[in-house]
């Protein structure tokens, strides 16, 4: 659960495979989960593919994020990938729709290639 002073605004979940980091529940992870892998565990974060996608909260995330039930909100998922490609987090996050603000940077640089893909 993350929280703008005490006021709950995301409830996140993610989920790591146990061979990438198999002392993570021994861990405080309550800063930077990629920072974490990174220095303790070794894992070189490449990239990630995320969506966002608007829904209308359930009974039990309304009450975990203190809206009312139908509150417009956005699921945000994610896959990140190590150098190597391998999967190493999966990520799912409902994010309160009134008190959120999204900001994207993209940098191009002329000699990458770019795909973009939207379904």
């Amino acid at each position: 659960m993350r929280y703008g002073g005490t006021e709950p605004l995301q409830h996140s979940t993610s989920f790591i495979p146990w061979k990438i980091a198999p002392s993570l529940i021994q861990e405080d992870c309550s800063g930077s989960l990629f920072q974490l892998l990174r220095t303790k565990f070794e894992v070189d974060i490449y990239r990630s593919m995320e969506s966002i996608e608007p829904i209308l909260t359930n009974q039990t995330m309304s009450e975990l994020l203190n809206i009312p039930v139908g509150s417009p909100s956005f699921l945000l998922e994610s896959i990140t990938y190590s150098t190597k490609q391998s999967p190493i987090e999966l990520s799912s996050s409902i994010v309160r729709g009134d008190r959120s603000k999204f900001v994207m940077e993209s940098i191009m640089e002329s000699n990458q290639k770019y795909i973009f893909n939207s379904d």
